[in-house]
């Protein structure tokens, strides 16, 4: 695997028609590779040094944990920033290091994750587990959200127990309540580069074998159909007759059949009347406004901008996540933390720039007029939406060498 795989990759040699029909949410699903190298240079011991002795590195995106419990901030880090002497210490005695949101500081985790979270329109968080040999850090427990396991290095015991919960959510209450787990109903070693897929609700625990083990955890934090049920709220917040109050205690009305008949017609009719599909759309565009920029090597295509020409080629920068709707006569181009205003007219180029792999930008259909093709596709790499991959047929562009690389004049 490296920086552009995705779902896919991670599934293989499983299809992921198959784990969507038979085993999402369902079930607890082992793929056995025999490749220790399958997941590649994801992440490593030496990433984990650059990570502890970084002075910007703050103690709240890393956790400790021992036996099922965890050690709290103020014994291993100082003014919020991490203790590397107090953190080797209590590793050697036991405990395991934990890193939240390694899409933060690992790139190959972050483009990693940027690339699944376009394919599937869901939120990926991914955490780091390092644990001492013949130690683990948590007791029996469940999550509240979907979970996979890449084992990057050393060799895991897991064992998978009874659904304690079905389908919980944060909501729920608290992930990890004391369950009585009974007997394992799945017992196995986890190697580098097998995956472990564990849905919502299932206790398990996990113990390190002889040696360090080092695993990612992608937690997968999708939007539910409760949330559905929120965007219906809403809409009904725009209709004059959901904005009645419900009849005072002190009120003939109150809790009487005529009101609950009412209330059930109405919601009846609000469901018949509303377009799902928009309510699903609507959350598509939370989870775009939500979504962090994706990351890589923006400046060196904003240097190159100014040097654009018909003969430049461009591609969409990495795997940008965005949408393209019409409103009120204009489309609405919506990225990552930026809603963008375009004349109708653009639809045909702004589809075409947002989804090339590589474009020569006089060959994007839709405007006869070359020097507004270029206009807009300068646009879009100022905004971090394309890469310059040739400045004009100079080969592979570096913001170093290649023409008009010049950065602007600065001003106050």
């Amino acid at each position: 695997m490296d920086g552009r795989s995705g779902f896919a990759d991670l599934l293989r040699p499983l299809q992921v028609e198959t784990f969507f029909r038979d085993v999402y949410e369902t079930r607890p699903m082992l793929v056995e590779r025999g490749d220790a190298g399958f997941y590649g240079e994801m992440f490593g011991i030496s990433d984990l040094d650059t990570l502890l002795h970084s002075p910007v590195t703050s103690s709240r995106f890393i956790r400790m944990h021992r036996d099922g419990e965890e050690i709290p901030a103020e014994s291993w880090s100082r003014g919020g920033h991490l203790d590397v002497d107090r953190v080797c210490r209590l590793f050697r005695d036991g405990a395991t290091l934990i890193i939240n949101g390694a899409d933060r500081f690992f790139p190959r985790i972050d483009e990693f994750c940027q690339v699944v979270e376009a394919e599937l329109r869901i939120r990926v968080q991914p955490n780091i587990y390092v644990t001492p040999a013949t130690e683990r850090g948590f007791s029996v427990h469940y999550d509240d959200h979907d979970v996979f396991i890449m084992q990057i290095f050393g060799t895991k015991l897991w064992r998978l127990y009874r659904s304690a919960v079905t389908l919980p959510c944060r909501a729920s209450g608290d992930a990890f309540a004391k369950h009585d787990p009974g007997e394992p109903a799945q017992t196995f070693d986890l190697h580098p580069g097998d995956l472990l897929y564990i849905p919502r609700g299932y206790l398990h625990d996990a113990v390190a074998r002889e040696g360090l083990t080092g695993h990612i955890t992608f937690g997968l934090h999708p939007h539910y159909l409760f949330d559905i049920v929120d965007e219906l709220a809403q809409a009904a917040r725009d209709r004059e007759a959901f904005r009645r109050a419900v009849p005072p205690r002190l009120s003939p009305d109150h809790g009487s059949a005529a009101l609950r008949h009412m209330i059930r017609e109405m919601l009846h009719d609000l469901v018949d009347e509303i377009d799902i599909g928009e309510l699903l759309e609507r959350l598509d565009r939370r989870f775009i406004a939500n979504k962090r920029p994706v990351a890589g090597e923006r400046f060196s295509s904003l240097l190159l901008a100014d040097g654009l020409t018909g003969d430049s080629v461009v591609r969409r920068r990495g795997p940008v996540v965005y949408r393209i709707d019409r409103e009120d006569g204009q489309l609405r181009l919506r990225t990552s933390r930026n809603t963008l205003a375009f004349p109708l007219f653009l639809e045909a180029p702004l589809r075409a720039f947002l989804s090339a792999d590589a474009l020569r930008i006089a060959d994007a259909p839709g405007l006869p007029d070359p020097a507004g093709m270029v206009a807009l596709a300068r646009q879009l790499t100022e905004l971090g939406l394309l890469e310059v991959i040739d400045i004009g047929g100079a080969g592979e562009a570096g913001a170093a060498d290649a023409p008009g690389a010049a950065p602007p004049p600065a001003s106050d």
